[in-house]
């Protein structure tokens, strides 16, 4: 599921919302970002088309409809992590690493939690 950099911010508000109606999805973009209502509705359209998003017509109002994520958050995050992985170090997260943390400012607890992360991956590996 290819979500675009524009598209996010709409999954945000379904993600965070759980369900959002279009007037409720573009006024919370549009206080966010500099966009026009009708561009957030084409976004919206197009999302429903990747199949990202699902809607239900209101029971008592056929004009109102009401959005909802169909993609997990989560999920779209892990794609979204792999694509720029690809992308930008063709795949060697060693090397993205390095050059994240080679330029962050870290703190020790931040450095002993990154420690732990590592030390259970290289657990998991070992016993693989």
């Amino acid at each position: 599921m290819n979500i675009t950099e524009a598209e996010w911010p709409i999954m945000r508000v379904l993600w965070e919302n759980g369900s959002a109606t279009a007037a409720e999805i573009v006024d919370s973009v549009m206080s966010e970002r500099d966009i026009a209502m009708r561009t957030v509705k084409t976004l919206l359209r197009r999302l429903i088309a990747k199949k990202a998003v699902a809607y239900a017509i209101d029971p008592d109002d056929s004009r109102i409809y009401h959005y909802r994520a169909t993609v997990k958050k989560e999920d779209a995050i892990k794609t979204k992590n792999r694509k720029f992985l690809d992308s930008f170090y063709q795949n060697n997260l060693s090397e993205l690493l390095g050059k994240f943390l080679g330029d962050a400012d870290m703190t020790e607890e931040q450095i002993t939690d990154l420690q732990k992360i590592l030390d259970t991956k290289k657990k998991r590996n070992i016993r693989k």
